[in-house]
């Protein structure tokens, strides 16, 4: 069996990449076989509370705040960056809603247009760099959270639309990208299984030239494959929960007859967290995309945490007054840790090449105001990952006292190390050197 990198596996009407495998650079020239650099740039709402959010000292013995203890394992691979800000929300010119203008410019800093119909803002870092990746999705923009609709009326949110709330990725200035919100739809555009059955598995239609290539492959190579199927199943299983069958004897809610249209059922806010991450993991491993954008809740979130939280309630709402919830909000934010931290785990657990994932990837970890009250000077930034050999992680960096403290120098940064020429972005006209170290 002939193989190479552009290998798939095939079944009828069917096509499953594979993921990096040691036997596909036989034969081929070298250097070919050098795992790409991926971006995930993922984002949450509303800031998180200061003094438990800091790191002292430097790799394995680096000491980390209280909500950012779920990254203990992995304190080598984290960089925190301090001091960095939007600019142009500082001195704010054009009229600003900090949920409609400022959160959603996250990855851009620029101002969002007050309207209900003609929305505009900037191209997004994540969608210049997406738009140069040769790659059959260009970028997987997930959302973990149901998205707005309306329009905001209220205090000085008046006449914005509520997708700016929701929408983070920008082709162009007038062009957003919807976000996937459910994990099934993620799954799909990762695999394009449409013409696979309901009931069925990816892998049963392609399972005979699976059979095939385990005998042309090496033993850690095998071992690959078999881990790789194993994942692609694990996560059907868990998506095949979302709206399987009940039970027998299980109570039936009666037809919502006056209600409107049913939603279809979903996993809880965290369950719905890991399975589009672990979508995320696959498409990157696959090379389906080299680019990932994330949001753990949209900005206005009603996404209640009590569950995981008691005495919390809903997350917008807790978020405006951390004096007072205090606590609580320290508790969400590290239980939105535990789950990054799991992610960020998987992606040091594939090995590629001479490395693992992780260390060809950037994570980038940031909100777009630093306190639920509306604080924007300094943002919370956090980068995981080796960025193919391109940053020294295990440590921070404080830009509280520089004269140029651009967020954007840090996504030009990100976006030269993804192969872009680029030189300048938006506010920005130099990178972060000291990322290298």
């Amino acid at each position: 069996m002939a193989i190479t990198r552009r290998h798939f596996l095939h079944g009828t009407g069917v096509l499953l990449a594979l993921p990096w495998l040691e036997s596909l650079t036989a034969g081929e020239p070298a250097g070919i076989a050098r795992p790409p650099t991926r971006l995930v740039a993922t984002a949450f709402s509303n800031g998180m509370i200061p003094e438990d959010w800091w790191v002292k000292g430097t790799g394995a013995g680096m000491e980390l705040g209280y909500s950012l203890e779920p990254f203990a394992q992995l304190r080598e691979h984290l960089l925190l960056i301090d001091g960095l800000r939007h600019e142009r929300f500082i001195n704010p010119g054009p009229p600003v809603c900090v949920h409609f203008t400022l959160e959603p410019a996250i990855f851009c800093g620029v101002h969002t247009k007050q309207s209900t119909t003609d929305l505009r803002m900037a191209p997004t870092f994540d969608q210049l760099v997406a738009a140069t990746q040769p790659t059959a999705v260009d970028s997987l923009v997930m959302l973990a959270e149901s998205p707005h609709n309306g329009v905001s009326g209220s205090g000085n949110s008046v006449d914005w639309s509520m997708l700016y709330g929701s929408r983070v990725s920008w082709k162009t200035a007038t062009s957003s990208i919807p976000p996937i919100c459910d994990p099934r739809l993620a799954f799909t555009r990762v695999f394009e299984t449409s013409r696979i059955a309901d009931d069925a598995s990816i892998l049963d239609a392609v399972r005979s030239d699976a059979a095939r290539m385990m005998g042309s492959i090496s033993s850690e190579d095998r071992q690959r494959l078999t881990e790789y199927q194993d994942s692609v199943r694990d996560i059907e299983r868990r998506l095949s929960r979302i709206d399987g069958p009940r039970p027998a004897g299980a109570w039936v809610p009666p037809p919502a007859t006056d209600l409107g249209v049913a939603p279809a059922p979903t996993p809880n806010i965290t369950e719905r967290w890991d399975m589009l991450l672990d979508v995320a993991v696959m498409a990157m491993r696959l090379d389906r995309t080299r680019v990932v954008s994330f949001l753990f809740e949209h900005a206005r979130s009603i996404v209640n945490y009590n569950p995981f939280v008691p005495g919390s309630g809903t997350y917008h709402e807790v978020s405006h007054d951390p004096v007072k919830n205090k606590k609580v909000l320290s508790e969400i934010t590290r239980l939105r840790n535990v789950h990054l931290a799991r992610f960020i785990q998987r992606l040091k657990d594939i090995q590629e090449g001479d490395g693992t994932l992780l260390d060809h990837s950037l994570v980038l970890y940031t909100s777009g105001m630093r306190t639920g009250s509306h604080d924007h000077e300094n943002l919370p930034v956090l980068l995981f990952g080796g960025g193919s050999g391109t940053v020294r992680s295990g440590r921070a960096i404080d830009y509280t006292k520089s004269g140029k403290r651009q967020l954007n120098r840090l996504y030009l940064s990100l976006m030269q190390r993804m192969g872009s020429t680029a030189t300048k972005y938006h506010d920005a006209d130099t990178p972060l050197e000291e990322l290298a170290g």
